[in-house]
Parts: C-alpha cells; sequence; structure tokens
C-alpha cells in the first residue's frame, strides 16, 4: 500500500465525517423524540419499571457489596 493511497483514504473518510456526525445527530434526536413521547404516553408503566429497576439494583448491590 503506498503513502499515496493511505492519504486519499484519510482525505475521503475526513471528508465522509461531517455528513456521518450529522446523520447521527438526526437519529439520536428522532430516538430521544420517540422515547419521550413513549414515557408520556406510558408514564404509570414507566414509572413502575424504574421503582423494579432500582429494587434489582439495590439488590444485586447488596449481595455484592
Amino acid at each position: 500500500m503506498s503513502m499515496t493511497s493511505i492519504e486519499e483514504q484519510v482525505e475521503d473518510v475526513a471528508a465522509a465525517l461531517p455528513a456521518t456526525a450529522d446523520e447521527v445527530k438526526q437519529r439520536l434526536e428522532s430516538l430521544n423524540q420517540q422515547v419521550t413521547t413513549f414515557i408520556k404516553q406510558n408514564a404509570g408503566f414507566c414509572l413502575l419499571g424504574a421503582v423494579a429497576l432500582g429494587y434489582v439494583v439495590a439488590r444485586v448491590a447488596r449481595k455484592v457489596g
């Protein structure tokens, strides 16, 4: 592999990074909106799940510690 080939590959990756970062940002914003909507529509279920998860984590922490 020649140095020119490596340089070209690095330049190609560098050129693609801003577009990839924008796509990741858009996907994360979309996921955040979906999760927020789900939590608002199912608040009681989410609260119950959080309490159950907290209980399990406390039990595991007690046995480990």
